[in-house]
């Protein structure tokens, strides 16, 4: 299993996926283009995503900030 980071963008069958806090545990907190609300996961809910690309750590900072995570 790739290991997923904070500010990390996933895919998986046309749904995206941006992490926004990760723990030790691998549980993070994720902002999905399907929900406008950021959820708590577990690293087995994305075993099926792929890494497509990493957001800048600034902006990704002010996007934690405004959704206050």
């Amino acid at each position: 299993m790739e290991d997923y980071y904070e500010g990390d963008l996933l895919e998986s069958n046309g749904v995206k996926m941006l992490i926004l806090k990760k723990w030790k545990n691998r549980d993070f907190i994720a902002l999905t283009d399907n929900n406008s609300n950021p959820e708590r996961y577990s690293s087995v809910d994305i075993r099926n995503y792929t890494k497509i690309s990493k957001v800048p750590i600034e902006p990704l900072n002010l996007l934690k900030k405004a959704l206050r995570v």
